[in-house]
């Protein structure tokens, strides 16, 4: 899938695409939030890990997404069709909103 395409389809979804360099020594010092964390989907299990004062060490749940509940999420990782996904994500979270 070619940029245009991606930009399209961006776009119909009501995102925008734009391409971002930064220039070398690029600081972005104005940019703070409450915390560090990395979360990767390894084998089909979802890692957490939070950055502490000697590196990141892995935690059970996201610190900056405590009511994210990520096994309730991987039913919907890794599928082909990433909308449907999102549609279906967002309709659970709904259905048990109410």
């Amino acid at each position: 899938m070619g940029r245009e395409q991606v930009a399209w389809n961006r776009q119909e979804r009501g995102f925008s695409c734009d391409i971002w360099t930064d220039l070398p020594g690029q600081a972005w010092a104005d940019f703070v939030h409450a915390g560090d964390e990395l979360v990767m989907w390894i084998d089909g299990e979802i890692h957490v890990w939070a950055l502490r004062e000697h590196g990141y060490e892995r935690v059970a749940r996201s610190e900056l997404l405590p009511a994210l509940d990520f096994d309730e999420l991987l039913p919907f990782m890794g599928r082909r069709d990433q909308t449907r996904s999102v549609r279906e994500y967002r309709a659970l979270q709904e259905k048990r909103a109410r």
